[in-house]
């Protein structure tokens, strides 16, 4: 179980970290949907190709590794929020606080609770192995 709850609990708050600790360094711009998604018209969302802006007025274009819309499609050049290093403008992310904070608060919190079960049934076998 104490296994379990760390599969859940580790990657998760990780992806939390590396998401704050990579907005804490970032450059916040607005970028458009230069292509969206195959399927676009699906209704289930997509990872659209993203185009934007550097500070010095370089265009950059990345593909979305996070879905930036679930229940409807991303359209061409629809604004969306992207975040990228000062020093590496290629290095880029939409800022979708639902993919980095909300999903892996939910699974932070579902691995703490295996883990706290986990110990609690420890250690109430441990107690009852000593009477």
């Amino acid at each position: 179980m104490l296994l379990l709850g760390s599969i859940f609990l580790i990657p998760s708050t990780g992806k939390i970290c590396s998401y704050y600790t990579f907005r804490n360094n970032a450059v916040s711009v607005f970028g458009t949907v230069d292509k969206a998604p195959p399927g676009g018209g699906s209704g289930f969302g997509g990872r659209p190709l993203v185009r934007y802006e550097d500070l010095e007025g370089n265009v950059h274009v990345f593909k979305s590794r996070d879905k930036t819309h679930f229940f409807v499609a991303p359209q061409k050049g629809e604004p969306i929020k992207v975040l990228f290093l000062e020093k590496d403008p290629r290095t880029a992310i939409v800022d979708s606080v639902l993919h980095h904070i909300y999903v892996p608060l939910i699974f932070s919190v579902i691995g703490l609770a295996v883990i706290c079960l986990a110990l609690k049934n420890c250690r109430a076998g441990i107690t009852t192995a000593n009477r």
